[in-house]
């Protein structure tokens, strides 16, 4: 009986964490230009770590992303050779993507996404930039999932240049809406998987094993 419940306990566990998708929590570093005579003109490169939350449903072909990076990179238009930080992240807060498995059997998973960089210190906090044309994050030809570290997303047409507009007005400077540049060469890069898959995968084991020693205590106490 014990073995019976241990694996009925193994198959819940599974079918739990298959009902919610495969869930992937990162660590991931967002490059991109930014050409704008609002930070000098010249193009800038800006690096923002962050964390990213993947959801993925193998049966449907569905993904999904909830992405927060985090930067203080940005050339501060007041105060030359200084630097502004910043958020950003994708919008809506979860966008959705595809996920395609090849007949070679790796994946392609392609997210098609607005983002916004919000300003959080100095004189300019508050002020936040937006896209209103969508841009492509795409990893072709992963070869397992959940995918790990090193996996990269980007726009097969790169530079792909979108453009820029403020969200937020800056009197006698820029109004709502009005372009202020362009975003190209939009690389992200998964740096860490946390947890590990493999922890998950134990993790289920665990809940499994669990069950089955609560049902052998049980017939234990019977007898």
């Amino acid at each position: 009986m014990s073995r019976i419940l241990l694996g009925l306990g193994l198959l819940l566990a599974l079918a739990s964490s298959s009902s919610a998708g495969i869930v992937i929590d990162t660590q991931s570093l967002a490059v991109q230009t930014l050409e704008s005579p609002l930070f000098g003109g010249a193009p800038i490169v800006i690096r923002s770590p962050g964390t990213q939350r993947f959801t993925l449903d193998l049966t449907t072909g569905q993904a999904n992303v909830a992405s927060s990076f985090q930067g203080n990179d940005l050339p501060d238009p007041l105060n030359p050779g200084g630097f502004l930080s910043y958020d950003l992240y994708n919008t809506p807060a979860s966008t959705t993507g595809t996920i395609v498995l090849n007949g070679s059997g790796t994946y392609d998973l392609v997210f098609t996404l607005l983002f916004e960089l919000a300003i959080t210190s100095g004189p300019l906090t508050g002020q936040t930039f937006e896209t209103m044309q969508f841009a492509t994050f795409a990893a072709l030809g992963v070869p397992t999932i959940p995918f790990g570290p090193g996996t990269i997303f980007t726009d097969p047409a790169r530079p792909d240049p979108v453009v820029i507009f403020a969200k937020t007005a800056l009197p006698g400077v820029y109004s709502v809406g009005d372009p202020l540049g362009t975003s190209t060469n939009r690389t992200v890069t998964v740096l860490q998987v946390v947890p590990e898959p493999s922890t998950l995968a134990l993790g289920g084991l665990g809940v499994a094993v669990g069950l089955g020693r609560l049902a052998r205590n049980r017939n234990r106490r019977d007898s």
